[in-house]
C-alpha cells in the first residue's frame, strides 16, 4: 500500500486549526437544574417557616417562635442539595439557636418579631447590645445561604 501523506496531514491540519477531534462530553444541566429545584423547595419551606416564626411571636414568646423555627429547619429534607447550601443552611440554624438564652430574656415580649427587636432596640438598648452580635451572626449567615443557593 502507498503512503498517504494527505490522509495523514489532512486530519492534522484540521485539529490544529482548532476544529474539535470529537465533539465535547455534555454538560450536566440536568444535575444542576435538580440540584437548584432542591435548593428552591428547600428555600421555599424555609420562607413558609419564617413566616410563622415572625408572627409567632405574637402570641408566644420570642424563644418559644425562635424554637418552633429551629425545629422546622431541623425538619427540612437537604436531599439533592449541594454541601455547600448544606453547611450553610446549618450554621444559619445553629446562628437562630444561639439566639435562644438571649430571647430567654425577654419572656413577656409581642408583637411581629422585626418589630419587637425595633422596639426593644429602642426601648431597652442594653439588652439590644446583648443580642445583637447574634442576630448579626443570624443575618450573616443568611446571606452565606442566598450565596449558596445562586441568590443575592
Amino acid at each position: 500500500m502507498a503512503f498517504r501523506p494527505l490522509a495523514v496531514l489532512l486530519p492534522l491540519a484540521l485539529a490544529a486549526c482548532g476544529a474539535p477531534a470529537q465533539s465535547p462530553p455534555p454538560e450536566p444541566i440536568p444535575a444542576l437544574e435538580a440540584a437548584q429545584a432542591a435548593m428552591e423547595r428547600v428555600l421555599a419551606r424555609d420562607a413558609a417557616a419564617g413566616k410563622i416564626r415572625d408572627h409567632a411571636s405574637e402570641t408566644a414568646s420570642l424563644e418559644d417562635a425562635v424554637r418552633g423555627y429551629v425545629a422546622a429547619l431541623d425538619g427540612l429534607d437537604l436531599t439533592g442539595t449541594p454541601p455547600e447550601f448544606q453547611r450553610a443552611l446549618r450554621g444559619h440554624r445553629d446562628a437562630w439557636e444561639g439566639t435562644l438564652p438571649w430571647m430567654s430574656s425577654l419572656p413577656s415580649e409581642r408583637g411581629e418579631m422585626h418589630a419587637l427587636l425595633r422596639r426593644v432596640e429602642a426601648e431597652r438598648p442594653d439588652l439590644a447590645a446583648k443580642g445583637k452580635p447574634l442576630m448579626d451572626r443570624v443575618w450573616s449567615t443568611w446571606a452565606e445561604v442566598e450565596r449558596a443557593s445562586g441568590g443575592p
